[in-house]
């Protein structure tokens, strides 16, 4: 089944607030001005779709953005290895809050093609249950490329399991919720945890929406940080870039999605892409000054990515 057309005389305006222990997302307005005709990206039946492709927009370079190549890695308290200059995964360890559960586990390597990431899914942060679903771990492994290139259309991402990985090993799913739950956002709905995810049903962490928890305000707001690394091999970046050469301030960049729909459950029919509401395009990403290219982990839907822009590797472990 395809997903329909939706046209509407809407004017959006959304205010989301990020995730903390103490507080929930809320939605502020919805009112009606103008008309607005877009092809939602996914059918509630429908596998991945091949769309023309977006821009090439750019960004600003910072001359202070790049950490440490982690080259040459070699195995620390079990956490990670390997000879993979420029990734940005984390040594994970123990939470002493999570004692009863077994160590994070994150195992990376890389053979000049292909980046192979091995996880047990289990959080380097306090892990603090909000479902009925137990935490478990996990047997991950994903491939994805590590000289990854733009495709010649853009391809969805799925409506439910892993589409990017975190820098801590945790999958990243899409901004949609189970198929009985009528897809929806689970972020606007306010089911995630304080880091922005929560188990499935088999016991799976993952993240909806960016897991502020894991980095420092301070590494956070600094561009070019790492947040995970999409299936296509592009990486996820913290949601801010430099409005200079020399890096004297920066811009946090936004989504260009909005919300159209006030009764839509669906997450992908609740909102469209506007070309120009936001910075970024379709898949929620930009160009990069080297020519590569990036998605940005912003505050609204979709979060991660609206989309791929490069070959998918594997979308599932």
């Amino acid at each position: 089944m395809g997903r329909p057309k939706l046209s509407q005389r809407l004017k959006m305006e959304t205010t989301i607030t990020p995730y903390s222990k103490n507080t929930q997302p809320f939605y502020i307005k919805i009112g009606a001005l103008g008309l607005i005709t877009t092809n939602l990206l996914l059918g509630a039946c429908a596998g991945p779709q091949r769309i023309q492709a977006p821009a090439p927009t750019t960004v600003i370079p910072s001359n202070n953005t790049s950490p440490t190549p982690a080259s040459k890695l070699t195995v620390v308290n079990g956490s990670f290895t390997g000879d993979c200059a420029n990734y940005r995964f984390q040594k994970v360890t123990a939470n002493p809050k999570n004692s009863a559960y077994i160590a994070p586990i994150l195992i990376f390597s890389c053979n000049g093609t292909t980046v192979t990431i091995k996880s047990n899914g289990i959080p380097n942060f306090e892990y603090v249950q909000t479902n009925p679903n137990r935490l478990q771990a996990q047997n991950y492994t994903w491939n994805i490329a590590q000289k990854p290139a733009r495709a010649n259309a853009i391809t969805a991402v799925p409506m439910g399991g892993p589409s990017a990985v975190a820098v801590n090993g945790i999958p990243i799913f899409g901004p949609t919720e189970a198929p009985n739950d009528g897809y929806q956002d689970p972020y606007l709905q306010g089911i995630l945890d304080f880091c922005s995810g929560h188990p499935a049903q088999r016991g799976d962490y993952h993240f909806h929406a960016r897991p502020n928890c894991i980095l420092s305000d301070s590494e956070l707001k600094k561009p070019g940080t790492v947040i995970g690394y999409a299936f296509d091999g592009f990486p996820i970046l913290s949601p801010y870039v430099c409005t200079d050469a020399a890096c004297t301030s920066t811009k946090k960049l936004n989504s260009s999605w909005r919300v159209t729909s006030s009764t839509a459950k669906n997450a992908w029919e609740k909102h469209s892409y506007i070309a120009g509401a936001g910075d970024l395009d379709r898949c929620n990403g930009l160009n990069q000054p080297d020519g590569s290219y990036a998605y940005y982990a912003t505050d609204s839907f979709p979060y991660f990515m609206g989309c791929y822009v490069g070959t998918l590797a594997n979308i599932r472990p």
